[in-house]
């Protein structure tokens, strides 16, 4: 079985959510500050042209620690040179003047900007760009806010959403997607060129899973499915693969737990499985096993 590993832009967000260091470093419920856009605007125009000018000096001064290395780390993954592969993306941060501004949230150390209308990546015709929510998110490092990175919300086919905002009514924007992180991301380990690209392919549903590959976290999913660069990469040898898993309600959808990895040499090589486990509706608390590089029948 063959598969086409992906490559996303440096400035969305992914399926699998960040590390949380503990219980201890969970931050305060957010809370509205609309007075706080400014600054946060400041920062995000910052690098907004540090990412248009190919200025690594600049992306460094403005991005959080934490998403800096994540970056360098996905791209090094990914077989790609660092810095140089940085600004390779084919998307544009979009600008922020013909957007509206709905809200600003803030923790003691995380803070999510949110904002409404044709955002504009740059690889689109103006005409065909929709409706979308922009929300921005960023950390506070000694005392200053920097960049984290970006998402979209889709609207879809939910016109009730659109009545929301027509009449003002913004109670929507508690939902998780809008909010800032509810905790500071570990800082991650630096990888090394991987000998093979590799990601993951993980359904959770019912269960909370933290994902493990040769001691570098692949993050957290719950009651969800989806898709991860592995950070690191994999060995042609042995791997080790480490899985956490709690049992969460899942509704009326049977539990399930699946994950199986595909590797490839470079990322114009069409990949291959490597490791498969599952399907499952039991899991154990916590599981190790080894695999190695080589093809799955």
């Amino acid at each position: 079985m063959v598969r086409s590993l992906f490559s996303a832009a440096l400035f969305l967000t992914f399926i699998l959510s960040p590390a949380c260091p503990g219980q201890e470093d969970t931050l305060p419920p957010a809370r509205s500050e609309p007075a706080m856009r400014a600054e946060l605007e400041t920062v995000y125009q910052n690098w907004r042209n540090a990412m248009l000018r190919q200025d690594l000096k600049a992306w460094e001064n403005v991005t959080a620690m934490y998403r800096r290395l994540e970056t360098r780390n996905r791209i090094i993954s990914e077989r790609h040179p660092f810095p140089e592969a940085l600004f390779d993306s084919v998307l544009e941060p979009p600008p922020l003047n013909n957007l509206v501004s709905l809200n600003v949230f803030t923790r003691r150390d995380t803070a999510s900007a949110i904002y409404f209308g044709k955002a504009d990546f740059g690889v689109s015709d103006p005409s065909q760009v929709t409706n979308t929510f922009l929300v921005l998110r960023f950390l506070k490092e000694e005392g200053k806010w920097a960049f984290d990175n970006s998402r979209i919300v889709r609207i879809g086919q939910d016109t009730g959403i659109l009545h929301q905002i027509a009449q003002q009514d913004f109670s929507f924007l508690s939902g998780e997607e809008f909010q800032p992180l509810g905790f500071i991301p570990q800082i991650p380990q630096p990888v090394s060129t991987p000998e093979l690209m590799a990601e993951a392919w993980v359904t959770s549903i019912g269960f909370d899973t933290e994902i493990w590959i040769n001691g570098h976290r692949l993050g957290k999913i719950q009651n969800n499915m989806g898709r991860e660069l592995v950070m690191g990469g994999i060995r042609k040898q042995t791997n080790q693969i480490t899985l956490r898993t709690k049992k969460i309600p899942s509704g009326k959808v049977p539990p399930r737990f699946e994950i199986a990895i595909y590797a490839a040499k470079d990322s114009g090589v069409e990949a291959t499985r490597v490791f498969h486990y599952g399907p499952k509706d039991t899991m154990p608390g916590e599981l190790q096993v080894g695999f190695t590089g080589r093809i799955l029948k």
